[in-house]
């Protein structure tokens, strides 16, 4: 049996942490109950997330397409264009639906356009389209500009795919 590198133990150092102060505060863990009622959003959230929402998305393709940005650079560019654009900014941070909303359009926009250049040209959009990139070398298919052309099967059943899910999610949401 292999022996472990010694500096596994760091990766405990954070969990220690959060937890060091809880052993004696005497906090116990309230059970509640929640309705799905709550979970559904408002209809004045509803209708103060139209605008963030669409902002968001377009920020986060904007930045899927460019190789290399990854989601967090849509996400925090997402916030701070809501906190300039809002009337009332003072709420960000606070629990406003318009710095919730936009941030997770963006993330959402950023990675699933994420897969254009990875597929089009062969370099990864972020960390995760950079472990796609090589899970597809791997089995042989090299993304790039003929990838539609040789691999035609797979192209397509990754795009049909992308249908299936979002309508799932549709349904799920």
């Amino acid at each position: 049996m292999a022996k472990a590198p010694s500096f596994f133990w760091l990766f405990g150092i954070s969990d220690f942490l959060k937890n060091i102060n809880r052993i004696n505060s005497g906090h116990t863990k309230a059970i509640v109950k929640v309705s799905t009622r709550s979970l559904r959003p408002e209809k004045g959230d509803i209708k103060q997330s139209k605008g963030p929402l669409v902002r968001g998305t377009a920020i986060g393709a904007a930045f899927g397409i460019r190789p290399g940005t990854g989601t967090p650079f849509s996400s925090f560019t997402s916030y701070a264009t809501e906190t300039r654009v809002a009337k009332s900014p003072e709420r960000f941070g606070r629990g406003a639906i318009e710095g919730m909303a936009a941030p997770e359009a963006a993330t959402s926009a950023s990675t699933q356009t994420s897969f254009i250049p990875t597929l089009s040209l062969g370099i990864p959009g972020d960390p995760i389209m950079a472990l796609m990139l090589g899970a597809l070398i791997i089995h042989g298919i090299q993304p790039g500009p003929q990838m539609v052309v040789e691999h035609a099967v797979m192209f397509w059943g990754l795009i049909a795919s992308f249908w299936v899910g979002n309508i799932l999610l549709l349904v799920l949401n």
